[in-house]
């Protein structure tokens, strides 16, 4: 699942310079416990990721989900990107509404900025 949050180009920039200095311990309530930056090539767990560089960073959850935040290469964009576990479809997505309140609150984001990204994903999801 994805989802996009349209900024100003320089708080883009800004946005994932501060996620990259200052990583989130836990995103709703569930504990980061690993960050791989692949702009670089590092790994929260000392290992050397062995991928092009590439302005990514990637949280992995102690659930078992990530969450991944990047920008747009071609508009002013931080893009999200979320594989959530979950024990059913319900309760991905119940999960992934939670996640993704929940890193519009840590990069100081209304929640109401994105949420129309929620009703599109339930009619994708529900679909299939």
């Amino acid at each position: 699942t994805a989802s996009d949050c349209v900024l100003e180009e320089k708080k883009v920039k800004e946005l994932i310079d501060n996620l990259r200095k200052d990583a989130p311990q836990e995103i709703g309530g569930v504990k980061v416990v690993k960050v791989e930056d692949y702009g670089n090539s590092t790994c929260s767990d000392g290992t050397t990721i062995q991928l092009p560089k590439s302005n990514v960073l990637k949280y992995y959850l102690e659930d078992g989900s990530w969450i991944a935040a990047r920008p747009s290469g071609t508009e002013p964009k931080c893009k999200f990107y979320f594989s959530i576990k979950g024990s059913d479809a319900d309760d991905a997505a119940s999960k992934t509404e939670v996640f993704h309140k929940a890193m519009m609150e840590i990069i100081a984001l209304p929640f109401e900025v994105s949420t129309e990204f929620f009703k599109t994903w339930g009619e994708v999801y529900n679909a299939h």
